[in-house]
């Protein structure tokens, strides 16, 4: 019967001290985050991935605050972690007053109501617990990063893969392939056109490709990444969505140049190689050709020019994160954003909210250019370089719910922060 017991109180022992092993090591953080970004790409109903998330990621965005520590014939200690202390980071402060400059032009537009601002406050303040939670998981967990790509990267390529079989089930010989692009019949609700998930696709498979080449990662974790890429390019492609195009040829550049000096040139050769067949085949071929051609530069131009002279009638506070700020241009086409993530900044929030986005983008470069340094670790400057560069032809940032903005925006800028944190931190540790 002693026997038995010992027994017993060893197994209990070896699996509580598992369990803070994975605590401690930012897996069930990992896992927490996973399973409530997951349905956002696997659900059409709009209101089930904010409720998964308010019910797990919530409870689960203090783990990289706590550590829990088992001991025998005794409860556990839950004690504040060394990593709640001050966090100077330039990156989540103006994350917070990019928020805060939208929800408070919103206010003072008139007719606002007062419900409906009161939400955008709640939707913001869990936009900041989300950024930090993962600016914190990043910088305290090494292993962190690379391994949450590994996970979302798959589960997003599983979602496209479905959204691309529908696609070319319904494509026959003979269409006008320009006119047929790529959109999600599952997954990111309210966000399903070619532009959108155009870059969320592209930002994960730069990332996928950044720990492809990370040779210190684990050879499975690497090989897993390659068909999961290649899925994700598959339906970058397969959006038309030029902006998307132009964002991975700039991150892929900025990991091919970071890779590991044993393949440097030869990725690079093959990269350059890859661009130039791949632009004659298009260019060779009339149907493809169209695909390119003829949307011609989208209006950006004109599109510009108008928002910008909008701008210039509001410079202060903007027109609010909830107005319709749509314009018409040559007499029947109908524009509903800038088209331009500082441009958007400036007709949302006004001055300080562009100033912000400007910071963010600026800072998160800088930034990851330093983690870069530190840890050889280029995730963070691919995605961010990806980001920036489809930001500047496309998109609006607002505050919502948990959607399709959280992963393709906040994320990369978390991760950033996260980076900074990391830097800062290995900067004032003492030797």
């Amino acid at each position: 019967m002693g026997q038995q017991e010992t027994s017993a109180g060893i197994g209990l022992s070896k699996t509580l001290e598992w369990i803070e092993r994975r605590l401690q090591t930012g897996d069930v953080f990992l896992v927490a985050a996973v399973v409530s970004i997951a349905p956002l790409f696997f659900s059409n109903n709009y209101l089930l991935a904010p409720k998964i998330f308010d019910r797990i990621f919530f409870l689960a965005a203090a783990l990289p605050w706590v550590s829990l520590r088992f001991q025998r014939r005794a409860p556990p200690v839950l004690e504040l972690s060394t990593r709640l202390v001050l966090i100077v980071s330039v990156i989540l402060a103006a994350a917070f007053f990019y928020l805060l400059a939208l929800n408070v032009s919103s206010w003072l537009q008139p007719g606002s109501v007062a419900r409906v601002i009161d939400r955008e406050w709640v939707y913001a303040g869990k936009i900041l617990v989300f950024l930090l939670s993962f600016a914190v998981a990043v910088a305290a967990w090494k292993d962190f990063l690379p391994r949450f790509v590994t996970v979302l990267s798959s589960i997003v390529a599983a979602s496209a893969l479905y959204n691309m079989i529908v696609y070319l089930s319904g494509v026959t010989i003979g269409d006008n392939l320009a006119a047929i692009r790529l959109v999600n019949s599952l997954g990111m609700p309210g966000y399903t056109n070619s532009t959108n998930i155009s870059i969320t696709y592209a930002l994960l498979f730069v990332a996928s490709v950044a720990v492809i080449v990370d040779v210190r990662l684990p050879r499975f974790m690497r090989y897993w990444l390659v068909p999961v890429g290649l899925v994700l390019l598959a339906a970058i492609l397969l959006t038309q969505s030029r902006s998307a195009y132009l964002a991975v040829i700039v991150g892929l550049m900025v990991v091919l140049w970071t890779a590991p000096q044993a393949f440097r040139r030869a990725a690079i050769a093959c990269f350059i190689a890859g661009v130039l067949l791949g632009a004659a085949a298009v260019m060779s071929n009339a149907p493809t050709r169209a695909i390119i051609t003829t949307r011609g530069e989208s209006y950006r131009p004109e599109i510009w020019s108008v928002y910008a002279s909008m701008a210039l009638q509001k410079p202060l506070l903007g027109y609010g994160g909830l107005s319709d700020i749509g314009i018409r241009i040559r007499g029947n086409i109908d524009i509903d954003q800038p088209h331009n993530l500082i441009l958007s900044a400036q007709i949302r929030g006004g001055i300080f909210c562009a100033l912000a986005m400007i910071t963010m983008l600026l800072g998160s470069v800088y930034w990851s250019i330093c983690f870069l340094r530190l840890r050889a670790e280029v995730i963070p400057l691919s995605m961010i370089a990806t980001l920036a560069t489809a930001g500047m032809f496309d998109y609006n940032l607002l505050v919502t719910p948990i959607t399709w903005p959280w992963v393709t925006f906040w994320l990369p800028f978390a991760i950033c922060a996260g980076a900074e944190i990391a830097v800062k931190r290995n900067s004032t540790s003492p030797a």
